[in-house]
């Protein structure tokens, strides 16, 4: 158990990498959102591909949102153990 703990206990730098990680990947898929909306009024691509880039980004926004509370929820009970 000391070792997953060691493992999930994040310091301060990397705590920092994933956050970075993180925001960046949000923004990246942010971006994505505006460029299918763009190709859809565009004209460029169909309501049906717009539609599933839209899914997929907002599916990826959701995962980092919540990967990152998971791990931060997981390393927290990690540190109550005594």
């Amino acid at each position: 158990m000391l070792r997953l703990a060691a493992e999930t206990h994040p310091a301060a730098s990397d705590d920092t990498d994933i956050k970075a990680l993180r925001n960046t990947a949000i923004a990246k898929c942010r971006r994505k959102l505006e460029a299918a909306k763009n190709l859809y009024s565009d004209g460029d691509i169909t309501r049906e591909e717009y539609l599933k880039r839209q899914d997929k980004n907002d599916r990826e926004i959701a995962h980092w949102g919540a990967s990152t509370t998971h791990t931060q929820h997981i390393v927290a009970e990690m540190m109550n153990v005594h």
